[in-house]
Protein backbone atom coordinates (compact mmCIF):
# COMPACT_ATOMS: atom_id res chain seq x y z
CA UNK A 1 0.00 0.00 0.00
CA UNK A 2 1.13 3.15 -0.97
CA UNK A 3 0.54 6.79 0.35
CA UNK A 4 1.91 10.05 -0.07
CA UNK A 5 0.38 13.10 1.44
CA UNK A 6 1.03 17.03 1.59
CA UNK A 7 -0.62 19.02 4.43
CA UNK A 8 -0.21 22.46 4.51
CA UNK A 9 -1.49 24.97 7.04
CA UNK A 10 -2.30 29.29 5.55
CA UNK A 11 0.70 30.49 4.04
CA UNK A 12 1.92 34.43 4.23
CA UNK A 13 4.21 33.27 1.16
CA UNK A 14 2.44 33.82 -1.90
CA UNK A 15 5.24 32.12 -3.72
CA UNK A 16 4.65 28.94 -1.58
CA UNK A 17 0.99 28.97 -1.66
CA UNK A 18 0.75 29.00 -5.62
CA UNK A 19 2.99 26.07 -5.52
CA UNK A 20 0.50 24.33 -2.96
CA UNK A 21 -2.42 25.42 -5.00
CA UNK A 22 -0.45 24.05 -8.34
CA UNK A 23 0.04 20.67 -6.55
CA UNK A 24 -3.84 20.32 -5.28
CA UNK A 25 -5.19 21.68 -9.13
CA UNK A 26 -3.19 18.75 -10.53
CA UNK A 27 -6.13 16.19 -10.50
CA UNK A 28 -8.42 18.91 -12.02
CA UNK A 29 -9.91 20.31 -9.19
CA UNK A 30 -9.68 24.15 -8.39
CA UNK A 31 -7.72 25.61 -6.06
CA UNK A 32 -6.08 29.41 -6.00
CA UNK A 33 -2.97 30.49 -4.00
CA UNK A 34 -5.83 32.87 -1.89
CA UNK A 35 -7.80 29.60 -0.90
CA UNK A 36 -4.12 28.58 0.73
CA UNK A 37 -3.34 31.97 2.20
CA UNK A 38 -6.70 32.20 3.64
CA UNK A 39 -7.22 28.81 5.65
CA UNK A 40 -8.95 29.52 8.63
CA UNK A 41 -6.83 28.96 11.62
CA UNK A 42 -6.83 25.71 12.86
CA UNK A 43 -7.81 24.43 9.47
CA UNK A 44 -5.98 22.47 6.92
CA UNK A 45 -5.76 21.82 3.14
CA UNK A 46 -5.00 18.26 2.71
CA UNK A 47 -3.99 15.80 -0.84
CA UNK A 48 -3.05 12.35 -0.52
CA UNK A 49 -2.33 9.00 -2.67
CA UNK A 50 -4.02 6.04 -1.56
CA UNK A 51 -2.73 2.80 -3.11
CA UNK A 52 -0.66 4.86 -6.04
CA UNK A 53 -4.26 6.69 -7.13
CA UNK A 54 -4.31 10.52 -6.44
CA UNK A 55 -7.23 11.28 -4.53
CA UNK A 56 -8.90 15.16 -4.69
CA UNK A 57 -7.54 17.98 -1.82
CA UNK A 58 -9.72 19.07 0.40
CA UNK A 59 -9.96 20.85 3.77
CA UNK A 60 -10.47 19.95 7.51
CA UNK A 61 -10.39 21.81 10.64
CA UNK A 62 -8.38 20.57 13.58
CA UNK A 63 -9.66 20.89 17.15
CA UNK A 64 -8.02 23.25 19.03
CA UNK A 65 -7.75 21.43 22.23
CA UNK A 66 -5.16 23.39 24.10
CA UNK A 67 -8.36 25.93 23.84
CA UNK A 68 -10.53 23.56 25.99
CA UNK A 69 -8.71 20.93 27.87
CA UNK A 70 -11.61 19.59 29.54
CA UNK A 71 -13.07 18.59 26.05
CA UNK A 72 -10.07 16.21 24.72
CA UNK A 73 -10.63 13.10 26.82
CA UNK A 74 -14.32 13.73 26.29
CA UNK A 75 -14.21 13.84 22.43
CA UNK A 76 -11.68 10.81 22.22
CA UNK A 77 -14.34 9.16 24.14
CA UNK A 78 -13.10 8.78 27.39
CA UNK A 79 -14.51 10.30 30.65
CA UNK A 80 -12.81 13.37 32.02
CA UNK A 81 -10.70 12.23 35.08
CA UNK A 82 -10.01 15.54 37.86
CA UNK A 83 -5.93 15.31 36.38
CA UNK A 84 -7.33 16.26 32.95
CA UNK A 85 -9.76 18.78 34.66
CA UNK A 86 -6.61 21.65 34.42
CA UNK A 87 -7.71 24.79 33.52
Amino acid sequence: MSFSTLIAFAQDSGAVAGEIAEDFSADGSEWSKADIVNLPRYSAAIRTNLNQQRQSAFTVHIEHFEADRRAFATRQGYEPTPSAMIS
